[in-house]
């Protein structure tokens, strides 16, 4: 049974992993420019899943990607711990209704 997510489920399901990876790249102490964990939280996610950040060219968007090569090998460092070969993988070692 293949299970689709959009991508509110997706940010969701991969929400503890990306809390893992802003703590780790300590993003939130180095960048006043990002001022809660909800706006680094769907940053993140845009620039490590999505593709990149589709907003405008701002001090916000600059500011995370300073951080772009940290955060894609804290990114990888997780899925290493969590045993994860891909970001699908990953979303599903997530998800806690998943029975694993």
């Amino acid at each position: 049974m293949t299970v689709e997510y959009c991508p509110t489920h997706i940010l969701l399901l991969d929400k503890p992993a990306l809390g893992e990876v802003i703590a780790a790249a300590s993003l939130l102490k180095q960048e006043k420019k990002i001022t809660s964990h909800s706006l680094a939280l769907v940053l993140v996610h845009d620039i490590l899943l999505s593709g990149g950040i589709q907003a405008g060219d701002g001090p916000v968007k600059q500011a995370l990607l300073r951080h772009k090569t940290r955060l894609r090998s804290e990114w990888q460092r997780v899925k290493v711990r969590r045993g994860a070969k891909t970001d699908s993988e990953l979303a599903l070692a997530c998800d806690d209704r998943t029975g694993r």
